[in-house]
Formats: C-alpha cells, structure tokens, sequence
C-alpha cells in the first residue's frame, strides 16, 4: 500500500470516536460536570452516545440533563435521549420527570406508561405516575396508582405520601393521616413529610399528643427552636392547658431581642391570641398588631397612616389584604361597621374574592391585590391599591378600632408555615458520572 495513503487512513482512524477517544471526551463531560456546566457535560456525553451507543454515555447525559437550569431544558434534553434509548426504562423515568417539573402532566402520564410497558409494575415508576394523575386532577387514577406501587413497594415513603395527597384531596382525612404519618417515620428527614403530616393533623383536629412530642423532640435538640416553642404553645392552648401555654410564650417574651423582628412577632401574636381567649383585649391588640412584622402586605407597604379610630364620615379608608383567603373572607363582617361611619371603603383582596366581595358589599369599592406599582386612581377593574386614600389598615385591624371590646374577634391559626413544595416528587434515576460505569441509584428529585 502507498505509504501516504496509509498515513492517511491512520488519521481518518484516530479521528474516529474509538473508545480511547469516547474516554477522553466522558472525562471531559465529566469534568464539566463537576464544574457546575452540565449543558457542555450533556451536548458532549449524547455525542459519544449517538456515535458508539455506550451505556456510560448514556449514564453521564441523563446525569447531566437533570442538573440543566430549566425543566423546559431538562425535557428537550431527555427528548433527545429517549429518542437514542427508546427502551431503556430509567431514561423515561427521568424524561417524566422533567415534564412534570414543566407542567405537562399529560406527557408525563404518556412516558411513564410507556416506562411501564417496559418495566411492568415497578413501584417507582408506579409512584410518578400517580404524581402525573395528581397534577392533572385525577384524584381515583393517582390513588390506584399509589396503591400499586405500595403493593410492589411497601415501604416506599414517597408512595405513601403521594397517596396521602390523594386522599386528602378527595376529601378522606383520616386515612390521608395514616399514610402522611407512615411517609414521615419511613423518611423523617424530609421536611415535607413533617410539614404535611402537622397540617393534615390539624386539618383532621387530631394528633394533638403527636403534635406534642414533636414540638418537644424539636425543642430537646434545639433550646432555641421558637417556632417549635409556639407550636407548642398553640398545642397547650388548644387542648386546654391555656396557663402551660402563657408561661411558655412568657419565657420567650422575656428573651426578647435576642430574637429576630419576625420571631418576636410571632411570640407576640400568639400572646396576643391567648390574652383574646382570656378577654384581656386592650393587651391582646397591641400584641396582635405584631403580625405585621411577620406577614407583610402582599403588595408592599400601605401609603395611607394606620386608622386607629379616626372620624370616617366623608373620608376613604383602604383596607388591604393581609393573611389567608379565609381571614379575608372572616374579617369582611366588619366592614359594615365602617360603612356605618360614613366611610367610603376602598377593598383589596385576592383576584378570586373580588366578585365574591362585589356582590356583598354594594357600596364599596373592590380591587384585586397585585405586586407592581399602582394606578393613579383605582376602579372595580384595577388592580391595587388606593394611594389617594385618607386611611390604611389591614384587614385583620379593623376590630382594634371599630370593636375594640364588644365582641371575640376572630383569631387566625398560627402555626409553622409549611415549606411550600414547589414541584411535584419524582423520584428519579441517580445516574453514575463515572465513564466506564451505568450504575444508577434512585433518589428523590
């Protein structure tokens, strides 16, 4: 053979993805792995998968996708992947998962019956299924789901707690309990499990001892854990220990400012729910305007001066929102008694309260709560706040001037706000990073 024209297949040859070559470009994914950009980690590994088909390529792609900023990023990339493995069951997985980290609910039900056409009754993919029929609102199908996956997997914490929402959602607390409480001992680390199972406690009105020996345990681990002290004290005052409950929050009203505004807020208000059950009202509002430091208005700051009793004929007063849609809703028996004073009421409220709110009180003026700048001047229409307005005041404020004393005011529950989960849990496929190696390990998105 010619001598240059072996030279030159030798080059065309060691151009070639051979495996020394696919090595060295693994490695470089790798490496842009660990360094924090799993974009060039992907484009690089599904390159030396489409041209050899190595599991480990596909391994350090699927590695790589999950970590891409975006789920709409994350979807395009496991797209492509499921168009290279098209049966490979763990790929699909994640590909679920990614989609319903985007929203498409749909798709995601689609990929995972696919998943399970390959992989018949894997309890995994069984308990992203049920999340995709959670997310789409198809309470029966994702407790089915549910079901069957604790079938193949007793023990599977995310099953249990999928079902629990499941179960909740159709309205069946006391068996949605069983199955938060089995989620949380099977996996007490996960805040969510915790979160979830004090809410459908005190949805259900029960699990005070539970309750209790939470907050305690808490407490033994962290003397300086407030917010487990004032559920506590929320526990004592509900199951009639009221004075048990006074001491406690006594004992951190005395710490003071050693404590954050908001944990000095929230130690405050809940003296104030306290001296409100004992009819000490004079106390209880001035402890009960704490709140404000914890929660503030949605759409910032009011830029009318608080009422505090003020003359209202022939002045506007704008009351804003503040709280839940329940203390919205629970505080708007007062605003007849501002009507009464010759007010003109400007309301603020959430956007799904206003016509409720516009049926009910004819005369006043109802605007939905937004976070941007406000109009000049607000109408039924607009979408905030009434800057021109003589008055401010929240509407949990209301009774501190027009019934200071004659009536129990309503007292919003105060418990630990519940770490909002943001996403759907898909468990997904942990994918080995190391060229060479298709290890995958499951573990909670």
């Amino acid at each position: 053979m010619n001598r240059g024209l072996r030279r030159k297949q030798n080059k065309q040859q060691r151009r070639g993805a051979t495996p020394r070559n696919a090595d060295k470009a693994l490695q470089k994914a790798l490496s842009a792995v660990e360094a924090g950009d799993p974009a060039t980690a992907f484009t690089l590994a599904i390159k030396i998968l489409a041209d050899t088909g190595r599991d480990d390529a596909a391994g350090l792609a699927a590695h790589a996708a999950v970590q891409l900023p975006t789920p709409e990023a994350a979807v395009t990339a496991f797209a492509r992947l499921s168009e290279l493995r098209p049966d490979d069951a763990d790929i699909e997985n994640d590909y679920g998962g990614a989609l319903c980290q985007a929203g498409r609910f749909e798709d995601a039900e689609r990929t995972y019956r696919r998943a399970l056409d390959r992989r018949a009754g894997d309890g995994m993919l069984l308990a992203n299924l049920g999340q995709a029929l959670l997310g789409q609102k198809d309470l029966p199908a994702a407790e089915a789901a549910f079901r069957s996956a604790l079938n193949a997997l007793p023990n599977l914490a995310g099953g249990h707690h999928g079902l629990g929402l499941a179960l909740k959602d159709q309205g069946r607390l006391a068996d949605a309990v069983t199955h938060f409480r089995r989620a949380f001992q099977l996996e007490p680390s996960f805040r969510n499990y915790r979160d979830d199972l004090e809410d459908i406690l005190k949805a259900a009105g029960e699990g005070f001892d539970e309750r209790e020996r939470m907050y305690r345990a808490d407490l033994f681990k962290n003397a300086d854990d407030v917010a487990a002290a004032m559920q506590l004290a929320c526990v004592l005052r509900d199951t009639d220990r009221g004075d048990q409950a006074r001491e406690l929050v006594d004992s951190w009203i005395a710490r003071g400012h050693d404590l954050a505004l908001a944990d000095q807020g929230q130690v405050h208000e809940i003296l104030g729910e306290l001296q409100f059950l004992q009819g000490d009202f004079e106390r209880a509002w001035e402890n009960h305007h704490w709140r404000l430091q914890r929660r503030e208005r949605w759409s910032g700051p009011p830029a009318q001066p608080a009422w505090l009793g003020e003359p209202l004929a022939g002045k506007s007063i704008f009351v804003y929102a503040e709280q839940g849609v329940g203390d919205q809703i629970m505080y708007m028996a007062l605003l007849p008694d501002l009507l009464a004073r010759g007010a003109r009421v400007v309301l603020e409220s959430e956007a799904r309260l206003v016509p409720l709110f516009q049926r009910s009180f004819a005369d006043v003026e109802c605007v939905r709560r937004k976070t941007h700048r406000p109009p000049q001047r607000p109408t039924r229409t607009s979408t905030i706040t009434s800057p021109w307005a003589v008055w401010g005041a929240g509407c949990g404020a209301i009774s501190r001037s027009a019934r200071p004393a004659l009536s129990l005011p309503p007292i919003p529950r105060t418990h630990r706000p519940c770490a909002t989960n943001t996403r759907p849990e898909i468990r997904t496929c942990r994918w080995s990073a190391l060229p060479g190696k298709a290890q995958r390990l499951n573990s909670a998105a």
